[in-house]
């Protein structure tokens, strides 16, 4: 039992930081815009064109208030209880 619920544990650790270190971007004429996180993006970098000739204006945002963030801080505590969980197995063991 303790041995599948390490290997859970790893699993759901695995795709909660996958799914909160995603990243993405986009870009085109008017600009471009880089983000992490989903399903909601807690980083966001966006360039935008300026006045002057060959210029951009850059703005970045991170928004520690959204879902992706608290994916990352589960994936987190999974991963880390599956290891206690692993380490314990192999203290009974020996």
């Amino acid at each position: 039992m303790r041995k599948a619920t390490m290997w859970v544990l790893t699993a759901a650790g695995l795709v909660g930081l996958a799914l909160g270190l995603s990243l993405h971007g986009e870009g085109g004429p008017h600009g471009s815009m880089f983000s992490i996180g989903y399903p909601d993006a807690w980083a966001v970098w966006t360039n935008t064109p300026s006045t002057v000739p060959g210029a951009f204006n850059s703005r970045s945002e991170i928004h520690f208030m959204r879902w992706s963030i608290g994916i990352l801080v589960a994936s987190v505590c999974a991963l880390y209880y599956a290891a206690r969980l692993g380490r314990r197995n192999n203290q009974q063991v020996s």
